[in-house]
């Protein structure tokens, strides 16, 4: 199976957001591939380079202060004590944006 960036470079749009989102990761979410279809593919490849949390350096947070959904087993095996947000698998700030903003207007303004 060919890697993200390769895959988005290599095959057509649509065919890309259709493997992508069919991952067991992203199974809660329900993708809108509409503004997804008007980004550079470019871009979009450089940001899978730069911000893939699997080729990050793993850093040592305190654990409350990660949101991770509370349907994401993937994440949720990382760490012992996250801060769970309800209703929302893997895109938290896209399945529950509210809560997201909850959780960090409360870490900011408390």
């Amino acid at each position: 199976m060919l890697c993200g960036q390769k895959m988005l470079l290599e095959l057509p749009i649509d065919e890309f957001l259709k493997r992508w989102y069919d991952q067991p990761v992203f199974q809660f979410y329900k993708a809108d591939w509409s503004m997804r279809k008007k980004q550079n593919v470019q871009d979009l490849a450089k940001a899978l380079i730069h911000f893939s949390l699997g080729l990050q350096t793993r850093f040592e947070l305190d654990d409350a202060n990660v949101l991770i959904g509370e349907w994401d087993s993937k994440f949720r095996a990382l760490y012992r004590h996250p801060t769970l947000i309800p209703s929302s698998g893997h895109v938290v700030h896209l399945e529950n944006p509210k809560a997201v903003a909850a959780e960090i207007q409360k870490r900011v303004f408390s």
